[in-house]
């Protein structure tokens, strides 16, 4: 193959320093290949392992990214693909179950624990497309992802996400806030046994709030904004009443009062922008502050940036900034407010361009059919 073929598969980078030349992109990494449903590799996961002669060192004396994936190629789109699927979708359909797990070591323990149904998101967020691709399978979720902050923020998103497109979400309790793997090396058993004893989304994201809370006002306060939204996007009105039941009892608050509060978590979903206008001005659209927010926090110039121009096209973003300027300041600090402590730039950012491409999607088509 030639150099630009292999540069354009993702498996070299191309020299800044010598004219022509490339290195290998997985230097001193394990490597995971990552196939698409039918079998067919099309891109790589690389683990750290050791250090290689000529190899930078991270800055600030860091270590190496634990992970390196492909980037983004004409046949490697993240946003598609979930590890393992092509070894898991004939055994899927057969358990009525999809186990969602983060790595691929969680994945590979999985299978080797006697769980063939599961797959993993391999450093990506879930999305639409995922979910699409999951739903010829089953409709039955559990979401077995790490229990850091990080862990946990994500999951909240992902349920919500699959509540959303008509998924029964469970999430399975690990002992010591392990992951996966460590607890199928442990015990393949153990792994199975908490899959099996999985709880609801809603009941399992109100006893980690607690955990993390300091006092019992601050865990309704949480409650309420991180775990209505999930009752609020479920499909079914009984499973609604179950939840809004379930939330009752745990807080020690009236079922009504909940349930109210559950109704304004939908209204502001579908109606209520997520900026509120100033005098004299008009409300910006979720999609349109997102999409600010994406662009103002990583930079015009960024990677980011340049994905969400194959997205909706430069033309629109172009006019879609030019009308945000007044809001750039705003919006850049809702961007670093969403990174935080705990969150990556690269996390918020993709979780950004995901939510993004669910919007464009729908307003597709709301044209189509309008």
């Amino acid at each position: 193959f030639s150099k630009e073929e292999v540069v354009e598969a993702g498996l070299a980078v191309k020299s800044e320093k010598k004219q022509g030349e490339i290195f290998d992109r997985f230097r001193g990494r394990i490597i995971f290949p990552i196939f698409d449903s039918g079998g067919i590799v099309v891109g790589f996961s690389g683990r750290f392992f050791e250090k290689v002669r000529g190899q930078k060192d991270p800055p600030a004396g860091g270590e190496p990214a634990k992970y390196i994936n492909s980037p983004e190629t004409p046949v490697f789109k993240k946003s598609r693909l979930l590890y393992g699927l092509d070894r898991a979708r004939s055994a899927i359909p057969r358990a009525d179950w999809i186990l969602l797990v983060e790595g691929q070591f969680d994945l590979l323990m999985s299978h080797q624990s006697g769980l063939p149904f599961a797959v993993a998101l391999s450093g990506t967020a879930l999305t639409d497309e995922h979910l699409q691709i999951l739903s010829r399978l089953s409709h039955r979720l559990v979401l077995a992802l790490d229990a850091d902050p990080a862990g946990v923020r994500a999951g909240l998103r992902s349920a919500h996400l699959a509540i959303a497109a008509g998924f029964d979400v469970k999430v399975p309790t690990f002992p010591d806030g392990k992951d996966p793997a460590d607890v199928a090396r442990e015990n393949p058993e153990l792994l199975k046994a908490a899959v099996r004893t999985s709880v609801s989304a809603v009941e399992f994201f109100i006893e980690a709030l607690r955990k993390t809370t300091k006092d019992r006002r601050a865990w309704g306060k949480q409650v309420e904004q991180q775990v209505l939204p999930l009752i609020s996007a479920a499909r079914s009105s009984i499973e609604r009443e179950q939840n809004i039941t379930l939330v009752a009892s745990r807080l020690g608050v009236p079922e009504h009062a909940v349930r109210a509060e559950v109704g304004k978590h939908k209204v502001q979903e579908e109606y209520s922008p997520d900026i509120q206008p100033q005098s004299g001005e008009s409300a910006l659209a979720p999609m349109d502050k997102k999409a600010g927010m994406l662009v103002f926090g990583c930079g015009k110039e960024s990677e980011w940036a340049h994905k969400l121009e194959e997205l909706l096209g430069r033309e629109r973003v172009e006019e879609l900034m030019q009308a945000l300027l007044p809001h750039e300041e705003e919006l850049r600090f809702r961007f670093d407010t969403e990174v935080g402590e705990h969150a990556s730039q690269e996390q918020i950012a993709a979780d950004l361009l995901s939510d993004i491409a669910r919007m464009a999607g729908r307003e597709r088509l709301r044209m189509k059919f309008s």
